[in-house]
């Protein structure tokens, strides 16, 4: 039987480990040395540059001198100590654990358990005094006060050089030392993705410069970069077009000023931005959130929920280098203040509101003011509010396309056209299509055409868009629910048989709207099973 209550520890040379040398040493069930389930342990070998696996068949309460080189001298030949694996709830006394441990490098102790133990200087000791170690895991320890006020009274540990440091909590403060984690002690499921254009440094980590704003990403847990994981306060250096995973807590309630570069000058270099595995559905506010981002070319929303955000003014205030931006996945029911939303986003070509409610709107003014270059806005389902809010700002914009059931853009110069507007060659491309949106993430694995045995369905398509996006008809679709998709058909289309018949395509029952607004059945001849 294989428990998981062990110690991993590596010698540098051939040693001895001699059960007899310490009496905590009686609690150890077996060893695994290279494979082999030891039993009787007296007097067993090690061969040099290979590690062991030291197993308990419970939880132990003291491991007095259980590494103690003074005592056993094989334990100076130890480079690595690894007790992320160890139960250490019941442990009261560590004295001496590691004394003269004169060859340890790396010394792992993440996860451990010190609510009862009386001192730390078990392990305090040998970090702080040994010129050998390199490299100690600090993460999620437990009820640590005892060993960072032993550690903060060490001014060798906290001023050693070539040492790396992970912890979540800050019990080293070494000015000098790299604060890095291994990628694999980390399972997040909670992260947004970003790209920059160009190296970025952030010499007191990813946190705020501005000291009006202290409260500013207390609920970042830590980044991922590189397969390394950084802390907040940690100095990180970022390479041009590398991923980067901003791991957040999903208790997080607000993400104002979150990319805002007058906060964080580096968000000046964001490219591009993925909120696809990161929930929003706590947030409330997200006023600011991608303000004065310069560079900023791509947003993907997927997943993103804002049914109880309150606040989005400015949020894409100054973003001069976005083209277009599909908001149509969007919940702004509960939001107040959207002024400024779209201010100085100069090349922003396109904007798509689609099913927009924005009853509950107090504040909307300049929402679009400064938009020079836009030429399309999806308005189908948006209610009569808007018109009130805008402050005519685009019924006094010429050359620009709008797609609305009501009126709610009344402009001479105005051409009222629903499409799929192609922002590379800044035109309409097609006019004449159904929505859909589903209530649950779907796939089809060879496009949206059905074939049956008796029929081939939807071969009648142009494309489908998806997030802005064309896809042709036999490529591979993984729709997020509450997305909007478009299916485009040529102009003079004759049927829609079976179309959405559930008996030939079973993700239909999962479809909450179909929308026929765009398209113009007068020449469908057959409209049976739609």
């Amino acid at each position: 039987m294989r428990f998981y209550n062990y110690i991993i520890v590596k010698y540098n040379y051939t040693s001895d480990f001699n059960i007899t040398s310490c009496s905590s040493r009686n609690e150890i069930s077996f060893i695994i040395n290279q494979d082999s389930i030891i039993t009787k342990i007296d007097n067993l070998t090690i061969e040099a540059n290979s590690s062991i696996e030291i197993h308990f068949s419970s939880p132990v309460t003291s491991l007095e001198d259980f590494f103690n080189g003074e005592k056993d001298e094989n334990s100076q030949n130890i480079i690595s100590i690894d007790l992320s694996h160890f139960n250490s709830s019941l442990i009261t006394n560590i004295k001496n654990m590691l004394h003269k441990c004169s060859s340890l490098e790396y010394l792992d102790i993440s996860n451990f358990d010190f609510s009862n133990i009386v001192n730390s200087d078990g392990i305090s000791n040998v970090i702080s005094s040994s010129e050998a170690i390199k490299y100690i895991n600090l993460s999620n320890v437990k009820n640590y006060d005892n060993l960072k006020k032993e550690i903060s009274d060490n001014s060798n540990l906290n001023t050693k050089d070539d040492l790396a440091v992970c912890q979540n909590e800050l019990i080293i403060d070494n000015e000098k030392a790299a604060y890095v984690c291994p990628f694999e002690k980390y399972n997040s499921t909670n992260y947004i993705i970003i790209y920059y254009r160009n190296n970025v440094a952030y010499e007191n980590g990813f946190i705020f410069n501005n000291n009006e704003s202290n409260n500013y990403r207390n609920d970042v847990e830590f980044i991922i970069y590189e397969n390394n994981t950084y802390y907040t306060y940690t100095y990180l250096e970022i390479k041009s077009n590398s991923k980067v995973e901003i791991n957040i807590k999903p208790s997080t309630k607000s993400l104002a000023h979150f990319f805002d570069s007058n906060y964080d000058l580096n968000m000046k270099n964001v490219i591009s931005i993925d909120f696809t595995y990161f929930d929003t559905s706590l947030i409330t506010d997200m006023h600011s959130l991608f303000k004065d981002c310069i560079s900023l070319e791509a947003i993907k929303f997927s997943n993103f929920n804002t049914s109880l955000v309150n606040n989005m003014s400015e949020m894409f205030y100054g973003c001069s280098n976005l083209i277009e931006v599909d908001l149509s996945i969007f919940d702004i029911s509960s939001v107040l203040d959207i002024h400024n939303m779209f201010y100085g986003c100069t090349n922003l070509e396109l904007i798509d509101l689609y099913n927009i409610t924005m009853d509950k709107i107090i504040t909307a003014h300049d929402m679009f003011k400064n938009l020079d270059n836009l030429k399309y806005i999806d308005l189908i389902g948006v209610n009569n509010t808007f018109n009130n809010i805008t402050e005519t700002q685009l019924n006094r914009k010429d050359g620009l396309i709008v797609c609305q059931k009501e009126n709610l853009i009344i402009n001479e110069n105005t051409k009222y056209q629903c499409c799929y507007y192609n922002t590379n060659d800044h035109k309409c491309e097609s006019s004449h299509y159904i929505i859909l949106i589903s209530g649950k993430n779907i796939t089809y694995e060879s496009g949206f055409v059905i074939k049956t045995d008796e029929k081939e369905i939807r071969n009648n398509m142009l494309f489908t868009v998806i997030n802005r996006k064309k896809i042709n008809n036999n490529d591979k679709l993984n729709i997020i629910s509450n997305t909007k998709i478009e299916i485009h058909f040529p102009l003079e289309i004759t049927t829609l048989e079976s179309f959405f018949d559930c008996n030939y395509d079973n993700n239909m029952e999962y479809i909450e709207k179909i929308d026929f607004y765009p398209f113009n059945s007068s020449t469908v001849k057959n409209e049976s099973l739609i």
